[in-house]
């Protein structure tokens, strides 16, 4: 299997401080993994390099054979490399649905204006977004869910909805959980 992520010497110094040195991984098409270290190991400041929130001291990093190291981050989100943090707010009011085409915006085209208008290229573009976060609640089984708001849905956290859109074609995984609670 090949890799869809490949990273290879990366390091972030700061001052002295070697925060991360010298990591090298590979994640292919569909695998999940984690990081995970002490306080102070450098999981965050590793995943803030991936992103490109924190510029690289040395190293590469590559995704579907993009070279992303040193892009700004809005443009490492557009090659498919999206951060989501722990805390993700949702709108409770909104569907589960809608929640995760709330994550789309990123991969959205339509001028300002033509979204005003409503145009047949927005709405074109609208049926995608509601089709792919369908694909997206269907992929991790809540697509029972799909109208549900997110405060009448105690069972699953906030963690992942909307991040789940950010990925081009599914190829990847985001933080998401599930919980029960009982």
């Amino acid at each position: 299997m090949s890799a869809l992520l490949r990273v290879e010497g990366l390091s972030r110094h700061f001052g002295g401080v070697r925060a991360v040195d010298d990591v090298s991984f590979a994640v292919g098409e569909g695998e999940v993994v984690g990081l995970i270290g002490p306080n102070g190991a450098g999981k965050t400041t590793v995943i803030n390099l991936l992103s490109g929130l924190l510029p690289p001291t040395a190293g590469r990093v590559e995704f579907a054979g993009t070279r992303l190291d040193g892009l700004p981050p809005y443009r490492i989100t557009r090659a498919g490399v999206a951060r989501t943090y722990q805390n993700i707010r949702l709108f409770g009011g909104l569907s589960a649905l809608d929640n995760v085409i709330v994550g789309t915006h990123i991969r959205t085209r339509a001028p300002f204006a033509a979204r005003l208008l409503f145009l047949p290229g927005v709405r074109r573009e609208e049926a995608a977004a509601r089709e792919a976060a369908r694909r997206q609640l269907d992929r991790v089984g809540l697509a029972a869910r799909a109208g549900t708001a997110r405060r009448a849905c105690p069972t699953v956290s906030s963690g992942g909805w909307r991040s789940r859109a950010r990925w081009p074609r599914g190829r990847a995984c985001c933080c998401w959980t599930s919980r029960r609670r009982g």
